[in-house]
């Protein structure tokens, strides 16, 4: 198994059960772990506690203000970022003809356009 002693996993969609167990199995292998996830409280920035392990902070990836601010934050705080896992994203399944515009942008700001900001 892979060594990530002092790297900096920064992971998207934790409150997810595959990015939770993802974020622990970082951990195990000594990764210092940023997780991420549109249901975790909001918090002042300067009241995100970095020196706990996983880091849960909110985070909305269809907000590019949001995003380009929390990286910048951790690149401060943490001086690296090494791995990025991008787990947000929603499963939609209506049937096709049945689902909404609405919907349809949703699923997509989530899955293509939150993975194409963090990246």
């Amino acid at each position: 198994m892979q060594d990530f002693t002092k790297q900096v996993v920064f992971l998207t969609g934790a409150g997810g059960h595959i990015a939770a167990v993802t974020a622990a199995l970082f951990v195990k292998r000594g990764a210092k772990v940023i997780s991420t996830d549109v249901s975790f409280s909001k918090h002042d920035p300067s009241g995100i506690d970095f020196g706990s392990n996983p880091v849960q902070i909110h985070l909305d990836v269809t907000e590019k203000n949001e995003v380009q601010e929390l990286i910048g934050l951790i690149i401060r705080k943490l001086h690296r970022l090494d791995v990025v896992v991008n787990a947000a994203g929603v499963l939609n399944i209506t049937p096709f003809l049945e689902l909404s515009e609405t919907e349809w942008d949703r699923v997509f700001a989530i899955n293509v356009k939150g993975t194409f900001l963090i990246c």
